[in-house]
């Protein structure tokens, strides 16, 4: 969840190569006064669930107040200055989202490996005996890596930790 008030106002929030898969909400604000200033989401996998952008609450004075009726885009137009929302993979995504995003319609369509724990959430790169085939997200992102986290360094960096 974002929350920003009156003072000091956020800048220069980047969320890059996250993967994401959460049961209700992909993102919560709560945001009063300034927008946002240079907000960065690109390269992510995430699913928007049953209420994509939902407000954090505050009334007509949240920039994300009624988002239903705003939809995605509405509401970061509404909450954020200077925004670049592409090279994402949005599971379950519908209504106004920014172009330049991909739109799966279910966590299948995706391309992940067969696997548990991290494994789970890496994509497909070749046929093996996990993958059918590649992800179409393989290699697709700005930077020509694969949309969402990097498994392998995530793995590396967390090994040994209990």
């Amino acid at each position: 969840m974002l929350l920003a008030s009156k003072e000091p106002t956020l800048k220069y929030v980047r969320m890059d190569h996250i993967t994401a898969i959460s049961p209700r909400v992909f993102l919560s604000l709560g945001i009063k006064g300034p927008k946002i200033q240079n907000f960065t989401f690109t390269n992510n996998l995430v699913g928007a669930n049953e209420r994509q952008i939902n407000s954090a609450g505050g009334g007509p004075e949240n920039c994300a107040f009624q988002p239903d009726k705003q939809g995605p885009a509405g509401i970061l137009r509404h909450c954020f200055d200077s925004v670049t929302f592409t090279h994402n993979v949005i599971i379950d995504g519908f209504d106004s989202w920014p172009p330049g995003n991909f739109f799966p319609k279910n966590i299948g369509q995706v391309g992940f490996a067969k696997g548990t724990g991290l494994n789970e959430f890496r994509l497909c790169k070749q046929k093996d005996a996990g993958c059918k085939g590649s992800s179409k997200y393989a290699g697709a992102a700005t930077d020509d890596k694969d949309i969402g986290a990097d498994i392998d360094l995530v793995e590396a960096a967390t090994k040994g930790v209990i």
